[in-house]
């Protein structure tokens, strides 16, 4: 391993990266030192959380009132990403394009390093 890598799963408001809004970040990075780093973090969409959103991943719009939103945490969790390589389960097709819409509405830039990325669905379906 040459960069950190960084297990990324996000639930949200909705199917369209463009317009759904992240609710729970879920991330372990595993650190070329060997070292582990975790983060689960449930996130105030500032916008109502659609019934069968919730119905999908268990989040309410309770759950969430007095959570911080990602314009709150998007420099920090932008700068705990920075550098690193990625896997995940349909995230190039959603996570990683939803990440980067949540990036650039908080007024920053999305990702823009090169990276590597493993998307276990694809992988999925490949073999199948």
């Amino acid at each position: 391993m040459k960069r950190d890598l960084i297990f990324l799963d996000f639930e949200s408001t909705g199917v369209e990266t463009e317009t759904a809004r992240i609710v729970q970040i879920g991330a372990i990075k595993y650190k070329v030192d060997g070292t582990v780093e975790e983060k689960d973090v449930l996130v105030n969409p500032e916008c109502e959380i659609p019934f069968e959103a919730s119905e999908v991943h268990g989040i309410t719009n309770e759950m969430v009132s007095d959570k911080p939103t990602f314009k709150q945490i998007s420099v920090s969790f932008r700068s705990w990403l920075q550098g690193c390589d990625f896997a995940h389960y349909n995230g190039d097709s959603y996570d990683l394009p939803l990440l980067n819409a949540e990036l650039v509405r908080s007024g920053l830039e999305p990702i823009d390093w090169e990276f590597n990325s493993v998307d276990v669905l694809k992988l999925y379906r490949q073999m199948h």
